[in-house]
């Protein structure tokens, strides 16, 4: 991976494929990732999909808070899980600045 912008893209497909297929995160992070190399980026790959895996129920009351007259379910399962990433990089990943987060929210709805 060559940054974090691409940690990112891997997370989302983790995320969804897991999402889609009814697997655990963690298999559908072995079956999509057997090829990436171990670099700071896959670490920040993991470290998202096991953040957002292991806290999903608190990052969407979060969610829950900030949209209103919204069930979670009317949300594209694509979206709630962009939302979800970074929810979580606000909450859990201090070095990366809030600015940046939003961007590359944006930045991966409108890709996907």
């Amino acid at each position: 991976m060559r940054s974090r912008r691409a940690a990112r893209e891997w997370a989302l497909r983790i995320l969804y494929a897991s999402r889609l297929s009814g697997n655990s995160a963690q298999a559908c992070f072995e079956d999509i990732l057997r090829e990436a190399k171990e670099d700071q980026n896959l670490i920040l790959c993991r470290a998202l999909v096991e953040r957002i895996s292991s806290d999903d129920a608190c990052l969407d009351e979060w969610i829950r808070r900030s949209v209103e007259k919204w069930d979670l379910g009317r949300l594209a399962v694509i979206d709630l899980i962009i939302l979800r990433m970074a929810i979580a990089e606000f909450l859990y990943f201090d070095d990366i600045p809030y600015k940046v987060t939003i961007n590359e929210a944006i930045e991966l709805a409108k890709r996907y």
